[in-house]
């Protein structure tokens, strides 16, 4: 979720809508928020987990865009935040492949 939401925000605000992308952002944490509600995560809590979630996002925001152009960082960035939990590893080929589609955003 949040690598396309990356790229749909980063298209909107490269596209001169900085208020749209915003919205989007807004709208995907409310879900969040509610789908936490729905799982039984109760309301004193709430909060603490959504700013987790926020900064975790935020930080790959930055990390995917601080490696646009570059395909080594880019393919570090994606190996470390996309496939991060991933057993055994992801094949070059995956890395590259997925690398070559964030970078044309």
């Amino acid at each position: 979720i949040l690598i396309h939401a990356f790229a749909v925000m980063r298209a909107l605000r490269l596209d001169g809508q900085p208020r749209l992308a915003q919205a989007v952002y807004d709208v995907m944490f409310f879900d969040m928020d509610l789908a936490l509600g729905q799982m039984g995560v109760g309301d004193m809590s709430m909060g603490k987990h959504i700013r987790r979630m926020q900064k975790a996002f935020n930080g790959r925001v930055h990390a995917y865009e601080a490696a646009i152009g570059n395909r080594a960082a880019m393919i570090d960035a994606l190996r470390r935040n996309l496939y991060g939990t991933v057993k055994n590893g992801v094949p070059d080929k995956t890395l590259e492949t997925m690398a070559g589609r964030v970078d044309v955003i």
